[in-house]
């Protein structure tokens, strides 16, 4: 840290670490420690399971597999490979709808809580007291007619191209206003260069046989994980 921290270090360095102390100098070394932690761990598990579950969904609609190689395919040409820069990996707006209709029905962490800060008449008259913890069922939420069309169905396009766009209190899985999570867009970054980066090399096909049942935790875990057949490309 105290290297990195360094002044001819930053000079040259532009990483998570760098930014703070540039943007932050009297940041301490407890709180540089604790933010990169955060930062790495935060996103590693919800980033995981937001890619198991597309990798799922990609395999069971074959048609969206094909249809998120071809765009990635259009934004990478052939004289640049495979890299892909930030502006590219913004023009996979496809890419994006089908991880957010991927979160949406499986939803990387399947309850929240919240605590009354005062007392609440709701409107059928159940009271819920100062203190007392609430609990947001956001699996069932993505499975309720009254807040989408044919909830069950695997449609990207709800989130493809939409001008009015999705109702924030509907989707709550990267938390809910005014607390949004703060590595959305990252987690959204890694999941489409991850997703693309496959894509490129390799058509997913579950192997058959299998049964995906979800287990509830603090995470959206497999009860016996998932086998994909990653089979290259010509």
């Amino acid at each position: 840290m105290q290297k990195i921290t360094s002044r001819d270090e930053l000079a040259e360095r532009y990483d998570l670490l760098s930014l703070y102390a540039k943007e932050i100098p009297n940041i301490s070394m407890k709180e540089l420690r604790d933010n990169a932690i955060n930062f790495i761990i935060a996103g590693r598990d919800t980033t995981a399971i937001l890619l198991t579950w597309t990798c799922y969904e990609l395999c069971m609609n074959p048609e969206v597999q094909d249809r998120v190689f071809e765009e990635v395919m259009s934004v990478c040409s052939k004289e640049d490979g495979e890299l892909l820069t930030y502006e590219k990996v913004q023009q996979l707006k496809y890419l994006e709808a089908v991880l957010l209709e991927s979160l949406r029905l499986h939803p990387s962490v399947p309850t929240l809580i919240r605590f009354a800060l005062e007392d609440i008449e709701c409107p059928h008259g159940e009271i819920i007291r100062k203190g007392d913890g609430v609990i947001i069922f956001c699996y069932g939420l993505s499975r309720m007619p009254k807040l989408w069309k044919d909830p069950l169905q695997f449609n990207p396009s709800r989130f493809y191209n939409q001008e009015k766009g999705y109702e924030p209190s509907y989707y709550p899985y990267f938390n809910i206003l005014p607390r949004l999570c703060l590595g959305k867009h990252v987690a959204l970054m890694e999941a489409k260069i991850a997703i693309a980066k496959i894509l490129m090399k390799y058509q997913l096909q579950l192997k058959k046989g299998q049964t995906f049942n979800p287990v509830f935790s603090a995470t959206l875990q497999l009860e016996k994980g998932m086998d994909i057949f990653f089979i290259p490309r010509k």
